[in-house]
């Protein structure tokens, strides 16, 4: 059975932007650490399709690959990998995620996974 999962990232300042504590989900003071350097997707197996908004410009890492997939200039990335691998990490540059601590520019950062399972409690 397949689920789906919201990541959704308003910035790391979680002591001066309300917005960001209570909009970032999991609303969890290391997810901001967890997207630099852990793993966010620890808890789901099997991703099979993964779609990202954010600023353009974003750096990423998927899997364990030493080089980055920046996002574009639409602000969208998506990869549909079913049938063909699956994805267990991710992890994002972090002098990018610093651009949405900027006051007034209201960019976020939404992920969004397809993986097998209902599990995940983020």
């Amino acid at each position: 059975m397949k689920a789906i999962r919201q990541f959704r990232y308003y910035g790391s300042d979680l002591i001066n932007n309300k917005f960001a504590i209570e909009n970032n989900y999991p609303n969890d003071p290391s997810f901001p650490e967890r997207l630099i350097g852990g793993n966010i997707f620890n808890e789901y197996s099997a991703i099979t399709k993964l779609g990202i908004q954010g600023r353009p410009g974003t750096m990423f890492y998927l899997n364990d690959s030493n080089y980055p997939i920046v996002i574009g200039e639409t602000g969208i990335y998506e990869i549909d990998l079913e049938g063909y691998g699956q994805i267990f990490r991710i992890k994002f540059d972090g002098p990018s995620l610093k651009w949405y601590d900027e006051d007034g520019k209201g960019d976020r950062l939404l992920i969004d996974i397809v993986f097998e399972g209902s599990g995940g409690s983020a």
